[in-house]
């Protein structure tokens, strides 16, 4: 592991112990979300719930290909889908989405297989995505632990299918 990727990782596991540190302090209740994601992609990510069922997901966040981007996904969520059988299985909220990519290309290395950027460096990529999940998020701490697959398509500068996903943890406001 390089030194690099080394000190991200430091930088987002102390991101997530800063965040939840007081959560008991907060009602479970809240709307807004700020976390980390490690996968492919990591960074850090953020949520925004306009009812029980409807959020607004988006992150900036970096590729091991060596790119940097943002994305933006519309979240619906089943809450109870597997029933009420243990206060656990309750909190479970299963979710299916779309959204957009945006990246930006940060390698200076020309690989040919490459999701966005088959020609070069300094490029800005554009995709699509459909983000499919399942977020744990229970009365106390105000925390939401998250894993998910999202298939997509990268669109501009060129054609290929791209394979994200993820687990990630949010501290809700």
């Amino acid at each position: 592991m390089n030194s690099f990727f080394g000190r991200r990782l430091q930088l987002y596991f102390g991101l997530a112990s800063l965040l939840l540190a007081n959560s008991s302090a907060f009602a479970a209740n809240q709307k807004f979300g700020l976390g980390i994601v490690l996968g492919e992609p990591s960074g850090l990510t953020g949520k925004v719930w306009s009812d029980h069922r409807a959020a607004i997901d988006f992150g900036l966040a970096f590729a091991f290909d060596d790119y940097i981007l943002m994305y933006a996904d519309y979240l619906h969520h089943f809450p109870g889908a597997f029933g009420s059988s243990s206060p656990f299985v309750a909190q479970l909220n299963p979710y299916l989405g779309i959204g957009a990519i945006v990246a930006f290309d940060t390698n200076n290395n020309f690989n040919a297989n490459r999701r966005f950027f088959s020609s070069g460096s300094g490029s800005v990529g554009l995709g699509a995505r459909i983000p499919l999940g399942i977020e744990w998020r229970p009365s106390h701490p105000t925390i939401g632990v998250f894993v998910e697959l999202v298939p997509g398509l990268a669109i501009l500068p060129a054609t290929d299918g791209l394979v994200e996903g993820g687990v990630g943890v949010r501290y809700y406001f």
